[in-house]
């Protein structure tokens, strides 16, 4: 998977955002890295391209001292396989894809909370992932103020949407925050202290190539003989 569709400052595949208890206790850290967490995005066609610019905006690795203990450190984002755009019922496919999935992120719109696909994608997920679905597999993003909730994630209580601005700090909070949830940790501390992290990141790489082209131009200006 390449990051070839996202935004200059898209968030890194690589994530460390907030301290958390397993970086203050090592203890606490797991000493194997957990399997990849299997994250589907489902969308209605229309949103397609929206989906695959989410799954390749996911980071596929999160530093295990940022994670809690169980939680993964590596996801696997890939999009629901979907059929022919005027299909109703899912495929094998989309069947079998929803069965290995660990979570489930549905961008919502106006058209995807009357969209039957959508509905029997969300049902049919958590009928197989049992009681904790809900609330620690089933994560709703809204692109627009139209967004709804599809009936079958209203129906079981799920009914936050996680805010997917269209510019590109928006999209890049939306990002860090469906990671958050997918975590399972606060979203709010998770995204503010990615943000910063980024900002720090540029920053040093700035000064970086700052500092290397001032030395350039001293080694150029000392071999003229002009210094």
């Amino acid at each position: 998977m390449t990051d070839a569709s996202l935004p200059s400052d898209a968030p890194a595949r690589d994530i460390a955002p907030p301290h958390s208890a397993a970086e203050s206790d090592p203890a606490q850290a797991p000493s194997e890295p957990n399997p990849p967490a299997r994250v589907l995005v489902a969308s209605t066609p229309d949103l397609r391209p929206t989906a695959r610019r989410l799954a390749a905006a996911l980071p596929q690795r999160i530093a295990p001292r940022v994670a809690p203990p169980g939680a993964p450190t590596r996801l696997n984002p890939q999009i629901l396989p979907m059929g022919d755009a005027l299909d109703i019922d899912l495929s094998r496919e989309a069947r079998g894809a929803l069965r290995e999935a660990d979570h489930l992120v549905v961008i919502c719109s106006a058209s995807a909370a009357e969209d039957r696909w959508i509905d029997e994608a969300i049902r049919t997920f958590l009928a197989l992932k049992g009681d904790d679905a809900p609330t620690r597999r089933l994560h709703l993003v809204s692109i627009s103020e139209e967004a709804a909730t599809p009936p079958a994630a209203s129906e079981v209580g799920a009914t936050r949407l996680i805010p997917l601005g269209v510019d590109r700090t928006g999209w890049r909070s939306g990002t860090y925050a469906i990671v958050a949830s997918v975590l399972g940790v606060e979203a709010d501390p998770f995204v503010t202290a990615a943000t910063t992290r980024l900002r720090r990141a540029r920053i040093t790489a700035t000064l970086t190539g700052l500092a290397l082209v001032l030395a350039a131009i001293g080694l150029a200006l000392f071999f003229a003989g002009d210094i």
